[in-house]
């Protein structure tokens, strides 16, 4: 069984970003960035993985290069970023980027974080970037729809587009939230452009 983490210790926002792939009970930590002979070729599913998360990598490097763009990093108590958030004012949105397993707690501070920059910024969209979460988050599905989401549509959200990977843990948590939520308008998105394109609608209606 294939399975790939985060190390602990590492962290994205160092222009770095580190798994560590279990197979066959060995356990190996790789930059899917940099290319690895010690890789077992063979097995297409790290290779895809790896792939997988190099192309993830590259569009946040590239949103975290946009011009006119403020950002604010949470990290966790092992000093390891959890979410990063983006004002983007070309865009007229917030960029959240989560990564790595999370804590209720981290959910709820990460949650109320990019509310309040919403708000400050007079935006109405969020794009909610979740591809590179390890593991699910039902543990917050409740506190999510229920607390979170009012409290995000007085902040003057009006649209809410979140990127996940199919097939993974995370998405069925994503998939769980967008059929329960009803304060503001959710949408799951595989394509960055296709989900900025439906949020800028949202300044047009």
């Amino acid at each position: 069984m294939l399975k790939t983490k985060q190390v602990p210790g590492s962290r994205t926002s160092g222009h770095s970003l580190f798994i560590r792939v279990q197979y066959h009970g060995k356990s190996v930590a790789f930059n899917p960035l940099q290319t690895h002979h010690s890789l077992p070729c063979y097995h297409t599913a790290i290779q895809t993985k790896l792939l997988e998360l190099k192309y993830v990598y590259l569009e946040y490097r590239k949103l975290s290069n946009l011009n006119n763009t403020m950002t604010k990093e949470l990290v966790n108590p092992f000093g390891r970023v959890y979410l990063t958030i983006k004002e983007d004012s070309q865009n007229r949105l917030i960029y959240v980027n989560w990564m790595g397993y999370l804590t209720e707690e981290n959910i709820k501070t990460g949650a109320r974080a990019y509310t309040q920059a919403l708000a400050e910024a007079g935006y109405k969209c969020v794009l909610n970037d979740t591809r590179l979460i390890i593991g699910s988050w039902d543990h917050s599905i409740d506190w999510v729809v229920n607390e979170w989401a009012p409290s995000a549509a007085k902040a003057g959200l009006k649209r809410f587009a979140m990127l996940a990977n199919p097939e993974s843990l995370g998405e069925s948590s994503a998939s769980t939230f967008l059929s329960e939520v009803k304060a503001f308008e959710a949408r799951s998105f595989d394509n960055l452009d296709t989900a900025r394109k439906w949020l800028a609608e949202a300044y047009t209606r």
